[in-house]
C-alpha cells in the first residue's frame, strides 16, 4: 500500500526488499533510483511494471550506482539503454533523490532498540556490513513530494 502507481523505488540489500518486490505485480509504471541494482526487479522489468514512464528525473531509465547478481541480471543489463550507471556522490545525494516525485525507500536492519534506533551495520558489536545509501535514501525519500521512507525488519528481532 505504500508503493503507489508511479512511484520511485531505491531498495536496499537483502531478502527483505526482495520480498516487497514480489508484491508489486500489481503496481503499474514504476520506476528504479537506487544505489544497488539487483536480480530482484528483473522480473517486475521484463514484465513492464517497472518502466519508469512516470519517472520526474530520469524518466524511462533504471538508475544506479552499483550492479550485483546473477548471470542472467549481468546479462541484462548488458548494453541495456534504460540502465543508466551514474556515480554514488550523483545517485545517493538527497538533493538529488527528492527530485523523484512518490519516491519510496525501501530498507532494512538488524537491530533495533527500545528507543527505535535502527542499525544496518552491526549486530551487538560486530561488524556486518557497511551503512551504504540508506541514511541518504531516507532523507531524499522524505523531501521528495509524496515521498515515504521505510525501514523494515525480519520477524524476531527484538
Amino acid at each position: 500500500e505504500l508503493v503507489e502507481d508511479g512511484s520511485t523505488l531505491q531498495l536496499g540489500i537483502g531478502a527483505i526488499p526482495d520480498a516487497v518486490l514480489k508484491c508489486l505485480s500489481d503496481k503499474k509504471d514504476l520506476g528504479l533510483h537506487t544505489e544497488m541494482f539487483a536480480d530482484g526487479a528483473i522480473d517486475l522489468i521484463e514484465r513492464g511494471v517497472i518502466n519508469g514512464s512516470r519517472k520526474t528525473l530520469h524518466p524511462g531509465k533504471h538508475v544506479a550506482t552499483f550492479l550485483m547478481g546473477s548471470r542472467r541480471f549481468y546479462d541484462f543489463v548488458n548494453n541495456n539503454p534504460d540502465v543508466e550507471m551514474r556515480p554514488v556522490d550523483y545517485v545517493n545525494n538527497p538533493c538529488v533523490i527528492m527530485k523523484n516525485e512518490k519516491m519510496v525507500s525501501i530498507n532494512s536492519c538488524i537491530e533495533v532498540d527500545l528507543m527505535g534506533q535502527v542499525t544496518s551495520e552491526c549486530i551487538g558489536q560486530t561488524q556486518f556490513s557497511g551503512t551504504g545509501g540508506q541514511v541518504d535514501y531516507v532523507r531524499g525519500a522524505a523531501l521528495a513530494d509524496d515521498g515515504k521512507s521505510t525501514i523494515k525488519f525480519p520477524a524476531g528481532i527484538a
